[in-house]
């Protein structure tokens, strides 16, 4: 990692351009300031800013005046002198971030004379929560809050049990949240200029559903009781209940998360075996999921699907609808290029992790970062490369591969995969997607890179919607903010 030795600004995500007038110059606030909107789309946020700024909305003193200005969507600028203050935006968003940006540079009522220019680099800067029993009401909004000083603009909950299901409501959990709650999640995402994505899944990932008696007749198999048969007409029937629930208490939703996920046991049922014989776990799993994210178009919304599962089984990316957003997540990858490639048709019905048998052979692991290593030598098996990756797997494939194939892989291939197909993409890196310790908490670094690698990339493509983090397990609250705080950086400035 390398160590910066410049000073840290007190804005954060750090601004494209920031400029400071000299060291010792210092504008008073309270010195007959005022702030003045001019601009539609900065009058809701008027008085709230105003307040937190310390000054005015009214009145004959200096100006702060909110300007609209020719500029990207969320981009501001701001030039505060010893005369007058201009904020210019085009967006509520961009001024929301602007006046965010003023309130950090204000300490003890003054502030620097400065000059910003500042826009994200990527559109969708966001978080995926599994909402765990150490989570409760307070702590979402204090994600929330967090989420929106970090100038993070989406959220995906994934509720649960702890969603308040009236239709299955004994599937609801004793601590799960209420309808009052859910609503003021929302209400305060949109105070802060976020954009809540609800997720409900529709396949597998739903055993605290089909552990209860009443959904036996759905279950593909009754041991892990996880994942609903794709051939029972009314497992689609249930998962139409339980989205309309959850679409009922986001009224505003623009897109919605049908996950997807990990179905390993896909094919299990006499009949699903059957028809996976005949046709292949593809084409069992593409039907379904072309049902449901059909569903959900045809409600005017964007669905999004993860993406493991259309790795493994490409085949059935010919059911998807092209309106689908596939969600790339990968916790792995902490380098681009990477020696090691996460190989989503693995082994054992699980993703396998490669690495060339040469290295530690013909080439020296010296070559690589600790972490590098640390992943090669742990998660990742050695692999006959050149006589695997050949034929007509290089001719589909071997453009995704990158320029040092293969030797190093490229990072994240399956971004350029699925754009080619057709298909927008959004990244989904983690900061908390895995059970390793150190020293009794969480890999910090290999999240850090994780997701400082794939945000690279997303700017490099220049194609992806965006970036939205995942968290997962049931851990503190508090050990998650390094995340959003990392999530916020890497997604909205440019270094």
């Amino acid at each position: 990692m390398t160590i910066s030795r410049r000073h840290i600004t007190p804005v954060f995500p750090e601004p494209e351009h920031l400029e400071f007038g000299p060291e010792g110059e210092r504008i008073d606030l309270s010195d007959g300031w005022r702030l003045v909107s001019e601009a539609a789309a900065a009058q809701t946020l008027l008085e709230e800013y105003a307040k937190l700024l310390g000054v005015p909305s009214e009145g004959d003193g200096k100006p702060i005046r909110l300007i609209e200005k020719d500029l990207p969507g969320e981009a501001y600028s701001i030039d505060f002198s010893q005369t007058e203050g201009v904020i210019g935006a085009r967006t509520t968003a961009g001024f929301r971030y602007a006046l965010q940006t003023l309130r950090q540079l204000v300490s003890g009522g003054q502030v620097r004379p400065v000059r910003i220019e500042d826009k994200p680099q990527l559109n969708i800067r966001g978080l995926h929560r599994y909402l765990h029993k150490q989570c409760g009401a307070d702590e979402v909004k204090g994600f929330i809050e967090a989420a929106g000083r970090s100038k993070l603009n989406t959220i995906i909950p994934e509720y649960f049990s702890r969603f308040p299901y009236r239709k299955h409501g004994r599937v609801r959990r004793t601590d799960a949240f209420s309808e009052a709650d859910v609503r003021e999640f929302v209400e305060l995402a949109g105070s802060r200029g976020i954009e809540i994505i609800p997720l409900q899944q529709s396949l597998g990932h739903l055993g605290y559903l089909l552990r209860h008696d009443a959904y036996a007749d759905i279950r593909e198999e009754s041991e892990a009781m996880d994942e609903m048969c794709p051939l029972n007409p009314k497992s689609f029937d249930t998962f139409v209940e339980l989205a309309e629930e959850v679409l009922g208490l986001h009224p505003e939703a623009r897109f919605f998360h049908v996950g997807g996920d990990e179905t390993w046991r896909l094919g299990t049922c006499p009949k699903c075996r059957q028809e996976t014989q005949r046709l292949g776990r593809g084409a069992l799993y593409g039907t379904h999921m072309k049902k449901v994210l059909e569903w959900v178009v045809e409600r005017g919304l964007r669905p999004i699907i993860w993406s493991d599962m259309l790795c493994r089984y490409p085949d059935a990316l010919q059911y998807i609808p092209t309106q689908t957003i596939i969600m790339v997540w990968e916790y792995w990858t902490v380098s681009d290029p990477t020696p090691v490639l996460e190989g989503r048709c693995g082994r054992y019905g699980k993703p396998a992790f490669i690495h060339d048998k040469r290295w530690g052979k013909e080439w020296p692991l010296g070559e690589l970062t600790d972490l590098q290593r640390i992943d090669m030598l742990n998660i990742s098996f050695p692999f006959d490369v050149d006589a695997e990756f050949s034929g007509r797997f290089m001719e589909e494939s071997g453009k995704y591969l990158g320029d040092d194939f293969p030797k190093f892989f490229r990072a994240f291939p399956y971004l350029e995969y699925f754009q080619d197909k057709g298909y927008d993409v959004i990244a989904a890196p983690t900061a908390m997607g895995g059970r390793e310790e150190v020293f009794g908490t969480a890999n910090f670094e290999r999240f850090f890179h994780n997701l400082h690698t794939f945000s690279a990339r997303c700017k490099e493509n220049g194609c992806t919607l965006g970036l939205i983090n995942t968290f997962w397990w049931d851990v503190p609250p508090e050990m998650l903010y390094h995340g959003i705080l990392m999530t916020g950086q890497f997604t909205w400035s440019a270094r």
